[in-house]
């Protein structure tokens, strides 16, 4: 018997009539291995596009400024010309830079004082598909919001309509948000602040539902005594009841405050909710 065949199997023959034989009497068959399935490639089906069948990812042209060989800040390049810009916060999914110095951009036929602006660019520690799924997440919102006419800071530069003038940047410049600047964070015993918390917060239980998602201190500043939502989400589906929901954004608001304010206010924000909607926050209060 020979040396056997690599990828091939040696199985005797039945029914041989002595073991001396068998070396004579052996049929080699080949062995037949399953195919591999292809989860990447399907001719039977439509290949389904990147990112959900919207457009492609930009990024913000953001590079460090050296002086010699000592880095001392960043700057932005949009359409041809360097910005200096410099870190004012960090989230999970944003950044946002606010212009230093006298700038000024010309966009859509408008000269823009950049220092009256914040850009706000996706994470970049976000992966690129978290990156494109916060920025098609926050135009939804913003558009959502729009509609409803909540107020919100007015937007300059949006990803989805920005398009460099530099030609050889603009498939690769874009992905970030240029946004009127506020001037101070919103703190509930401010009488306009808490309006405009109670106004949407009533309009939410009267409907039963959540209108302005993310209603909580951090994403509310103030500019010239107005109330504006600074990050736009949209309402999000989750397993806790509305109830309970509402009474979580409740307590956000009102939580560091001294026992007496905190339940003055309280009960102002929740004076106009229903009857039995306002018994159920009552008890989980």
């Amino acid at each position: 018997m020979g040396l056997p065949i690599p990828g091939l199997v040696t199985l005797p023959t039945p029914l041989l009539k002595n073991d001396n034989d068998a070396s004579q009497n052996t049929k080699h068959y080949k062995l037949l291995k399953r195919p591999r399935p292809s989860y990447f490639e399907d001719t039977t089906k439509t290949k389904k596009p990147r990112f959900n069948n919207k457009a492609p990812i930009k990024s913000p042209q953001i590079c460090p400024k050296y002086d010699g060989l000592i880095a001392i800040g960043k700057t932005i390049t949009i359409n041809g010309q360097n910005f200096d810009i410099e870190e004012l916060g960090e989230g999970a999914h944003h950044k946002v830079y606010q212009f230093t110095g006298e700038q000024k951009l010309a966009i859509d036929n408008k000269v823009i004082d950049l220092s009256k602006t914040v850009l706000k660019i996706s994470n970049p520690k976000r992966t690129d598909r978290q990156k494109h799924d916060d920025q098609w997440n926050s135009l939804e919102a913003h558009k959502y919001l729009e509609a409803l006419e909540v107020p919100q800071p007015e937007v300059y530069i949006r990803p989805d309509t920005f398009v460099d003038t530099d030609v050889k940047m603009q498939n690769k410049s874009g992905g970030f948000w240029i946004v009127e600047k506020m001037e101070g964070e919103a703190e509930i015993t401010n009488t306009q602040v808490k309006t405009f918390v109670k106004k949407w917060l009533t309009d939410a239980a009267n409907q039963n539902k959540e209108i302005i998602g993310d209603l909580k201190p951090d994403n509310v500043m103030l500019k010239n005594g107005n109330c504006y939502i600074i990050d736009p989400s949209k309402p999000q589906k989750t397993k806790n009841r509305f109830t309970n929901e509402l009474f979580l954004t409740l307590n956000r608001w009102t939580k560091h405050l001294e026992n007496d304010i905190k339940t003055e206010i309280f009960n102002e924000l929740i004076a106009d909710f229903p009857v039995e909607l306002k018994e159920e926050i009552n008890n989980l209060a």
